[in-house]
């Protein structure tokens, strides 16, 4: 029993020291006024005791820096109050002085000559080699400084001009942009009309064919004519040796050249007209998977 007292009372003193240097400020006096009633404080009134002690420390501590804040804004304030006072100060004192020297450098001019206007030195080929002798012209007064606001107005209305031109250009390009959208729009409509439209005869056809039994034969062609040069060519030369002969003449080689060199020169121009035309065709399909005929992507986006 003597041990498990011992015991309790070395991890009291251990642990909850009853001490007020080892407590908050405002804990030390309340533990020690329960201790000298006789009876020792629970833990629970330690641990409240201990809460609300550092609760009125951190207020205290948020006090103390608000209020250093605030002098120190004072502070700030006073001084720059302070110093706008003496700038304007100096400004009066400049101000006050140069009046003064005007109105001294006035004073020594003549009577007769005040309203004269000064020339300074060597103005004016009538006093070229004669200095002037009355000191030079009184100055204007000082103009007052320019507002912020002037200036902003001034400055915006200088700038206007090219804000217009870069807002004309704005305009321009979205203007064209409309343009090129509504003309790829318009031809979209179109191919999906005719697209539409294909479709509906397709369909109409194919219902006549199921209800009447009626068929649409193609037109009969004749087996195409061979010319009589042609022949005449195939049986002096023979057909390996003509077309041998035509490419070496479009290769360029000028012992290829003979009777048959006009035919090859049209037979030329067609198939160039030929390549040209596929040519075409082929830019205008990519042109418009560029612009996003028939996809879901392209420079405008899905349709």
């Amino acid at each position: 029993m003597l041990r498990n007292e011992q015991a309790y009372t070395q991890n009291r003193d251990q642990h909850y020291p009853a001490t007020e240097a080892a407590l908050p400020r405002g804990v030390g006096g309340v533990v020690n006024s329960l201790l000298n009633r006789g009876r020792d404080p629970t833990e629970q009134e330690r641990q409240l005791q201990y809460t609300e002690a550092l609760r009125k420390q951190e207020v205290e501590q948020q006090r103390a820096r608000e209020q250093s804040a605030r002098e120190q804004q004072i502070q700030r304030e006073c001084e720059i109050r302070l110093f706008q006072e003496q700038q304007q100060q100096q400004q009066q004192q400049q101000q006050q002085q140069q009046q003064q020297q005007q109105q001294q450098r006035y004073a020594s001019i003549p009577q007769q000559h005040r309203d004269q206007p000064q020339h300074p030195p060597f103005a004016s080929p009538a006093n070229r080699h004669t200095p002037t002798q009355f000191g030079e012209a009184p100055r204007p007064p000082p103009q007052p400084r320019q507002s912020q606001a002037a200036w902003e107005e001034q400055r915006a209305a200088s700038a206007r001009p090219e804000f217009d031109h870069q807002h004309s250009l704005l305009r321009q390009q979205r203007e064209q942009e409309a343009a090129v959208r509504r003309d790829h729009e318009a031809r979209i409509r179109r191919e999906e009309a005719e697209r539409s439209r294909q479709q509906r005869l397709r369909e109409h056809e194919a219902r006549l064919r199921d209800e009447e039994g009626w068929v649409q034969q193609p037109p009969a062609r004749a087996a195409p004519a061979v010319p009589q040069r042609h022949r005449e060519d195939e049986a002096r030369f023979g057909g390996g040796d003509v077309r041998m002969q035509q490419e070496a003449w479009r290769m360029g080689q000028p012992e290829a050249r003979g009777p048959n060199e006009g035919r090859w020169r049209e037979e030329e121009a067609g198939r160039r007209e030929r390549e040209e035309e596929q040519l075409r065709r082929r830019e205008r399909e990519q042109a418009a998977n560029l612009f996003g005929a028939g996809n879901r992507g392209g420079l405008f986006g899905p349709r």
